[in-house]
């Protein structure tokens, strides 16, 4: 889901509070706006499309090194005294990043996340899945699906990795709710979407089918 950033910066300016978020989720798969917002975090992997191992911090204030103490590697105030690099630094990562979003067209990315969420979203709605979230505050990068308790979400993502479809079910939080993720942050396109929605009926939906008709012919009198 995503949180009303609008309303939190409000409540944090009246009651002059520091506001951070947490954007590892949001950033390149949706326009953000801190303005306002004191510290932000993201991340090179996820909306930005390039290997995970980067961590980024945004703040707009000055910073100065801790005068307690403090970890060195937690010191934010010690990054900036070393313009952003005070220990080695993979340089494979940020090349790699830079190549994942120098020649980026993000109103036309964002436009078309948005637009492969919604056609997912309701397709599964029609193939009767239980979606998380209300509809008007779910992220567009990230789908979440309930399943019923005669489908082990585990047992569906492994399937759905044998297809050739990685989805997210291993989560110790997912494991527990029976619920799995199609994240749309990657390389995509509206056909690789189509493609995954078949693959996920044929694994989950139709089998649901059969397995509860198969249930019913035993239990008839």
């Amino acid at each position: 889901m995503l949180n009303d950033l609008d309303a939190l910066k409000k409540l944090c300016a009246e009651r002059g509070v520091k506001l951070c978020l947490d954007c590892i989720s949001s950033i390149g798969t949706l326009p953000v706006d801190l303005t306002g917002v004191y510290l932000a975090t993201c991340a090179s992997g996820k909306g930005l499309r390039s290997y995970p191992g980067i961590a980024m911090v945004f703040h707009h204030h000055e910073l100065k090194p801790a005068t307690e103490r403090l970890p060195r590697y937690l010191d934010l105030g010690y990054y900036v005294e070393q313009q952003g690099i005070p220990f080695t630094f993979s340089s494979n990562l940020l090349h790699a990043l830079h190549a994942a979003v120098r020649r980026v067209d993000w109103a036309r990315r964002f436009s078309d996340i948005a637009e492969w969420s919604a056609s997912a979203s309701a397709r599964l709605t029609e193939l009767g899945a239980n979606l998380i979230g209300a509809e008007a505050i779910r992220s567009p990068a990230v789908i979440t699906l309930g399943l019923p308790a005669e489908l082990d979400a585990g047992k569906v993502g492994d399937a759905m990795q044998e297809s050739g479809y990685l989805l997210s079910y291993n989560s110790d939080y997912l494991r527990r709710r029976n619920w799995i993720q199609i994240c749309l942050m990657g390389e995509c396109t509206q056909e690789k979407v189509v493609s995954l929605l078949n693959a996920l009926n044929r694994t989950c939906f139709k089998r649901r089918g059969a397995e509860i008709k198969d249930a019913a012919s035993v239990t008839r009198p």
